[in-house]
């Protein structure tokens, strides 16, 4: 059980990671009357956000949300297909300062229609019946719709050192009437062994992430933004610049799509070949079923030429071909009794409750983040001190994942650990 917690926290913590990802100064060379009525005009936002990231202490109040409609038959008296739909809420507060950040994260489901919670519970009743669906497979999905209907919620706790490079993960996993804690602790050494142990080649830290706000490129020559609505000016009542910006959709696509595939990238030829073949094959069918809708970013930067407020919205749009969805499910499972049981317990569903042949859904997101840089605001002396302790210390109750000299005392530790 704990070792299936651990996974689902292992993919909240990408997912926060993942999940996670996402100036004014020239008033002092304007001329201004007493009445104000010059004002100055406003930099690009990218300014903001690069005076945001050299900043030592600083926090950032982040609500998100994701609403996923699948879409069936069309109504004869409205004209319009049905919807099933689901919001999931994630709520992170982050504070970096003195060389620390702190993370205190909650996943839950906010709402879901009546049919929404009808289908998925279809769907987890109609993969429980698939005898050789392996297990690890049932149970990611099963947690996956757990969070979807409402019946599983998290909250994460996370605390990084830079002057160990040290990670430590506090967790609480609700399911129904039971609830999990955990507590794993692990560094950037051991996750760079991890990777090069599993022969992916990256530099990547974590830590750089965490304060992470958005993957958009705000320089006015990169093609990210199409226009920007809001006034040129600096606005010297309220102290403040606004932003509102649509995005080039064409350019999220690729970002997204260009992710996946500098990962299949990374691997080692000669340890994953089949697998980077089946990887690139599936990518190269899924990326078809893919297209995004109307992308939105609304910001303010106040006179110190620092982000106050961004909220994102888009849409990505989703249209799954049953066919090239069995094509798919052949590359990863290449058991083909296997992939017509899960087809065929799909069709059954979809004609079923959806009344089509094909799945089609959109996942509309919304991100909103403030922003605060006050000695109050970034203070962490409240903040539970174990969430800095080095993962290479003894500490009571914590699972620590570190580059250990004794391999076969880590492994003894591991195999206990997925005993219990």
């Amino acid at each position: 059980m704990k070792r299936r917690w651990r996974k689902i926290a292992i993919a909240l913590l990408a997912f926060i990671l993942l999940a996670s990802l996402c100036s004014c100064d020239l008033l002092n060379g304007g001329n201004t009357n007493n009445n104000d009525e010059i004002r100055a005009p406003k930099p690009e936002f990218k300014v903001a956000l690069d005076n945001y990231g050299l900043l030592k202490a600083k926090r950032s109040e982040f609500e998100g949300s994701i609403t996923i409609s699948i879409y069936g038959k069309v109504n004869d008296r409205t004209g319009k297909p049905n919807t099933y739909s689901t919001t999931q809420r994630f709520d992170l507060t982050r504070i970096q300062n003195d060389g620390k950040i702190y993370v205190d994260g909650n996943v839950y489901n906010q709402d879901s229609s009546y049919n929404m919670e009808s289908l998925l519970g279809s769907i987890k009743s109609a993969l429980s019946e698939i005898n050789k669906l392996p297990r690890q497979t049932l149970d990611t999905i099963t947690s996956i719709i757990g969070y979807l209907d409402g019946t599983r919620s998290a909250n994460v706790l996370l605390g990084y050192d830079s002057s160990h490079s040290s990670y430590n993960l506090k967790g609480t996993l609700k399911g129904g009437k039971q609830s999990d804690t955990l507590y794993y602790a692990t560094n950037n050494e051991y996750i760079v062994n991890e990777l090069l142990h599993n022969n992916i080649f990256s530099n990547i830290k974590f830590n750089d992430y965490l304060m992470f706000s958005t993957f958009v490129d705000f320089s006015g020559n990169s093609g990210w933004i199409n226009s920007d609505e809001a006034s040129s000016l600096f606005d010297n009542a309220k102290g403040l610049c606004n932003y509102q910006m649509s995005a080039n959709t064409e350019k999220i696509y690729n970002y997204v799509i260009g992710l996946v595939e500098e990962y299949i990238s990374g691997l080692d030829i000669e340890k994953y070949g089949n697998d980077i073949k089946t990887y690139t094959d599936c990518v190269n069918i899924i990326k078809g079923w893919i297209s995004i809708g109307e992308s939105n970013i609304s910001a303010s930067v106040n006179k110190d030429n620092l982000p106050v407020s961004m909220l994102t919205t888009t849409t990505i749009n989703i249209n799954i071909d049953i066919n090239e969805l069995e094509e798919v499910l052949n590359k990863i499972f290449t058991d083909e009794k296997l992939v017509n049981d899960i087809i065929k317990k799909l069709e059954v569903t979809t004609a079923l409750l959806l009344g089509t042949s094909s799945i089609n859904m959109s996942i509309g997101l919304s991100l909103s983040e403030s922003f605060s840089y006050d000695n109050q605001s970034t203070s962490l002396d409240t903040v539970d001190a174990d969430l800095f302790i080095d993962a290479k210390e003894e500490k009571a109750g914590r699972v620590s994942y570190i580059v250990r000299d004794d391999i076969e005392e880590q492994e003894q530790e591991q195999e206990q650990e997925q005993d219990n």
